[in-house]
């Protein structure tokens, strides 16, 4: 500075006069200063003598060493630095001590510019100090922050990004980076394209939707680098300011072991209600089983024939063969699938029995098979066949010559593979069960005639047993007479312990036609209308219950007449519809009711088996 130049002079420059300068140093909302190349303060306003803690007047011709000096060092380094070359440090933070004992210190930032005069030479240094030290809390309470967000961000186990509206990442977390196998500090800029390839077309509407501001969720499989694809729950979410979409967020779950648990836990519920239905069916099959009365307690009877076909039964009962029970309607042939059952491995599995002639053959599939909710009109819930009732146990199939012939096919299939499907599904299942059969018919004759499968017979003969009708073992009839009698007087609360020598000849002289259980209907009846404690009979007895012609008698009238007889008692009086007398017969109903008329034939009314 020229020996002429004054403080005033310098500091207000060739661009402002005196009183322009005054007033910016006046209104500055910042500290503003002048150092001549001594490093003594030319011109201080307020705001930068209160940075130094002291008056203006103070600063005035005095060097910064003596005015601050804890700014010095670095001050004087500075301004040393911009008087030397010439260019301002635009830069320069100090710290200086706090205002209060409870305050933190405090921060300012500095820059600094040189002065020159006409001829270019610097001759003072210009300087504006802020007090920064707001902002320096701020910003480094926004890094804290910013660390805490980074680091709940990659530690959260979701997938974490957020794009601008042009489709460019802006953030994502490590588990993202890691799911697409890429650098996530090389990820920022890039379009989501380049990473998401094909799933980028598949999430295309989901994106523009979200640019419109819609918020969306939904399940989508993400591709990984190993080829392989996950299931995920993705959810995209806009970002909004003032009604302006900048971006949006993307969050996607690896919900893939999830949806495994749930199929799982899924398919043990289809399974536990599986077995709850057939409990649940299995106790009402039981509890109905327990109703009923038993047409036997136990086998009855001492005579040579009772005793081959219970021999018979002692060596099929250790085994899993099938059972074929051949016999008259009302011989014990249920009785006798009991017995083999009862001593059998099996004994503590279920046995379940189904009457094929019993049910419409639109019903029989549905019983035996089960069906599923809807399979049919009517078909309101699911139904438990009895074949999945009696897994592990054994079914008795009665009247097995009267089953269709598409569900013979279905039985042989079970038979020989052990396993069927539900009406109205295609899911097969799997059974172990035995198998007895049991008819009245003639199966060799119907299997000639085609009304039975060769193959179904052959594989239900596997062990054949012909149970004889109660003509055949008339040495028995005392037996179960008593038997009865003592079973029906204590249910009856009666006592009866005699019987009379014409009563017991009679009942063993009468064909018995429906045989055993023709037998126990009697004797109830006897039971119920005896006064006393000899058993009594209706008189005539014989009435409608005609004796076996004898052996010596010639008349063909009378061997037609009881041979109608007998195989209208077999049949249970049915002259058409399944099991009918008139196909045994081989007669058109319509004959066979002409030639009841004829030989005087008429089912005895029940009421005329008995009177007081």
């Amino acid at each position: 500075m020229s020996p002429s130049t004054s403080h005033a002079d310098v500091a207000a420059g060739p661009f402002f006069d005196r009183q322009q300068l005054d007033h910016w140093y006046r209104v500055a909302p910042v500290g503003l200063c002048l150092i001549d190349p001594e490093l003594r303060f030319l011109r201080v306003n307020e705001r930068m003598a209160r940075v130094n803690g002291r008056p203006v007047q103070e600063h005035l011709g005095r060097s910064i060493a003596e005015v601050a000096p804890r700014f010095a060092k670095t001050a004087v380094a500075a301004c040393r630095r911009v008087l030397a070359t010439g260019r301002p440090v635009d830069r320069l933070e100090v710290d200086g001590p706090p205002a209060r004992a409870d305050e933190p210190r405090r921060r300012f930032r500095a820059s600094l510019a040189p002065v020159r005069d006409d001829s270019g030479e610097v001759v003072a240094v210009s300087a504006i100090v802020r007090e920064v030290t707001d902002w320096g809390q701020a910003r480094h309470s926004l890094r804290v922050k910013e660390a805490q967000l980074r680091l709940m961000a990659d530690s959260f186990p979701a997938l974490i990004a957020y794009v601008d509206h042009n489709q460019r990442y802006v953030f994502n977390n490590a588990t993202y980076s890691e799911w697409y196998g890429v650098d996530h500090t090389k990820l920022a800029g890039r379009h989501i394209s380049e990473v998401l390839g094909s799933t980028y077309d598949r999430l295309r509407d989901k994106v523009e939707a979200a640019l419109a501001g819609e918020r969306l969720s939904f399940e989508s499989s993400l591709p990984r680098p190993d080829g392989g694809e996950r299931a995920t729950q993705v959810s995209v979410i806009p970002h909004e300011i003032d009604g302006e979409v900048l971006g949006y967020f993307l969050l996607a779950t690896d919900i893939t072991e999830h949806k495994r648990t749930e199929a799982a836990l899924r398919q043990a519920l289809d399974q536990i209600a599986e077995l709850k239905d057939r409990l649940e069916a299995e106790n009402v099959y039981l509890r109905r089983e327990v109703q009923r009365s038993h047409e036997f307690t136990e086998i009855v009877g001492e005579s040579q024939a009772l005793r081959r076909v219970l021999e018979q039964a002692t060596q099929i009962a250790p085994t899993n063969s099938t059972a074929l029970l051949l016999g008259e309607t009302g011989t014990g042939k249920e009785l006798l699938a009991r017995a083999i059952h009862r001593h059998s491995a099996r004994a503590d599995g279920p046995l379940v029995k189904i009457n094929c002639a019993a049910l419409p053959p639109t019903l029989i599939e549905s019983e035996l098979f089960g069906h599923e909710r809807g399979a049919f009109t009517g078909a309101l819930a699911r139904k438990i066949g009895r074949f999945e009732l009696a897994d592990g146990g054994t079914i008795f199939l009665d009247e097995i010559g009267d089953l269709g012939p598409e569900l013979q096919t279905k039985l042989l299939r079970v038979l020989q593979e052990g396993e069927f499907e539900r009406v109205g599904s295609t899911r097969t299942i799997k059974v172990d069960v035995r198998v007895i059969a049991a008819t009245h018919q003639d199966l060799v004759q119907a299997m000639e005639a085609g009304r039975f499968r060769a193959d179904l017979y052959y594989r239900l003969s596997v062990f054949p047993i012909q149970i004889p009708p109660l003509r055949d073992r008339r040495e028995d009839i005392p037996h179960l007479v008593w038997h009865f009698v003592g079973r029906f007087q204590e249910e009856m609360g009666r006592t009866i312990d005699r019987i009379p020598a014409s009563v017991m000849e009679a009942l063993t002289n009468y064909s018995w036609p429906g045989n055993v259980r023709e037998l126990q209907n009697v004797i109830e009846r006897a039971v119920v209308m005896t006064r006393g404690r000899t058993l009594q009979l209706d008189e005539p007895f014989l009435a409608g219950r005609r004796p076996t012609p004898s052996a010596g008698s010639d008349r063909l009238e009378e061997i037609e007449r009881h041979h109608i007889l007998r195989v209208l008692e077999a049949c249970g009086w049915r002259i058409k519809g399944p099991g009918n007398a008139a196909d045994r017969l081989g007669l058109h109903p319509s004959t066979l009711r002409h030639r009841m008329n004829k030989l005087g034939i008429r089912r005895a009314e029940r009421a005329e088996t008995a009177r007081p």
